[in-house]
């Protein structure tokens, strides 16, 4: 069965007309698809993301620690609502202003009315100025990528790759998601544009919904390490429309994998210096990608790949 994508009203009408990429809309648009995940492994990816709980700008910022501490503009917050949970980070703040920083992350720790407080160091960091546009979004999870699912049965497994080489998994155990059959990983975070390898006894029926993502996103990439990405599409997008050619080495590669459960190989693509090609000859960029298709991305030293927005939102 075949993914079903419906973008709004105005982007399902696109939708008859080609590929979804790169469109121009007047108001976030919101996404619902459904996937039939075949039995077997299969590596995939969430394409959307959960509302904004608050937009605006940065006034200041201040290093502390390991941490940052921003003062937002002219913002009335409930103080502890992004707290971090006990196991988990529950929100995560995100620049939206244009320019070079435009989509980098970060996990949230607390609030209070007018801060909050994230990791990271993003002055001496990631060269923030403080005076950012930036956005406030609860975390996508497992749970809820899975909620209402069909299918599932006991031990089917979520494997996530860590960015020392090394994974994680998280079995169903008829009611949660548990690395152990004991603690309730529910909330795991599923970051923007990372995928994992869900390993399914019989075909699971994904339905899920959300909002298109309309700002750029940056997607953390380990030398050495296994790294499923995906450019949360919620359609179809296309080799060249992932922007590797910006963020890759030479002969730095992207693995795209059959969508049969078999984890095969369907193409490799390498960066040859100018252009993203699967016989070093010619240009394979117009090649066709499901959004929801997480690929492995294999390079030799720590990165970042800027995926395009899957739509601009006119002023």
């Amino acid at each position: 069965k075949k993914p079903t994508t419906l973008i709004s009203v105005a982007i399902l009408l696109m939708a008859s007309f080609g590929l979804l990429q790169a469109q121009t809309v007047s108001t976030t648009p919101v996404g619902y698809r459904t996937d039939t995940i075949p039995a077997g492994n299969n590596p995939y990816a969430p394409t959307f993301v959960h509302a904004d709980s608050f937009a605006g700008s940065m006034s200041s910022l201040s290093e502390s620690g390991s941490n940052t501490i921003i003062t937002l503009d002219n913002a009335t917050l409930t103080a502890s609502a992004f707290d971090e949970g006990s196991i988990y980070p529950n929100y995560y703040l995100e620049i939206t202003q244009s320019g070079s920083t435009e989509g980098y992350l970060f996990d949230i720790v607390s609030n209070s009315t007018t801060t909050v407080t994230v990791s990271g160091l993003l002055a001496s960091g990631f060269s923030l100025a403080g005076t950012e546009s930036v956005v406030i979004r609860k975390h996508m999870t497992i749970g809820d990528l899975f909620s209402g699912a069909t299918g599932l049965n006991l031990s089917d497994t979520l494997k996530f790759f860590n960015s020392n080489g090394t994974f994680t998994q998280y079995f169903w155990d008829g009611s949660k998601w548990s690395s152990n059959f004991v603690n309730d990983d529910t909330n795991r975070v599923i970051y923007p544009g990372t995928g994992f390898i869900g390993v399914f006894s019989q075909n699971v029926l994904l339905t899920s919904t959300g909002y298109v993502k309309t700002t750029k996103t940056k997607v953390p990439l380990y030398g050495g390490a296994i790294n499923f990405v995906s450019p949360l599409a919620p359609s179809n997008t296309t080799i060249g429309g992932l922007n590797a050619t910006e963020a890759l080495a030479l002969s730095e590669s992207i693995k795209v994998f059959n969508q049969d459960g078999s984890l095969s190989i369907k193409d490799q693509y390498f960066y040859d210096g100018s252009k993203m090609t699967k016989d070093f000859v010619n240009d394979h960029a117009s090649d066709g990608f499901n959004g929801h298709n997480a690929s492995l991305i294999s390079v030799g030293s720590d990165k970042y790949i800027t995926f395009p927005a899957a739509y601009a939102v006119s002023n």
